[in-house]
């Protein structure tokens, strides 16, 4: 599966596994991710691609719009993004 700037991912491997982040960027066929928290918009995590699953959000926010269109974006913003997509996911698997 293609993934694109703005689009959620949830990570499969390494230090991060678990964690929801976002596509912030793309470099030399690796994903530039962020979450605001503890892998900041100004120093991204590289990740294969192979190692972070689709959590099929992909342009449906406004901060990915802004993502994809190259505006910059704060820290704030994307945790508040991520906050309300993992308040999404835990609604669509049935928890509270």
């Amino acid at each position: 599966m293609s993934h694109g700037i703005g689009d959620a991912v949830l990570v499969n491997c390494g230090r991060d596994r678990g964690r929801m982040m976002r596509i912030v960027g793309l470099e030399q066929g690796k994903l530039l991710l962020a979450d605001g928290k503890r892998r900041k918009v100004e120093q991204p995590k590289r990740k294969n691609p192979k190692h972070v699953q689709s959590t099929h959000a992909r342009a449906d926010s406004e901060l990915a719009r802004k993502l994809q269109r190259g505006e910059q974006i704060r820290n704030s913003e994307l945790r508040r993004d991520l906050a309300i997509l993992g308040r999404k996911a835990d609604k669509d698997q049935g928890g509270n």
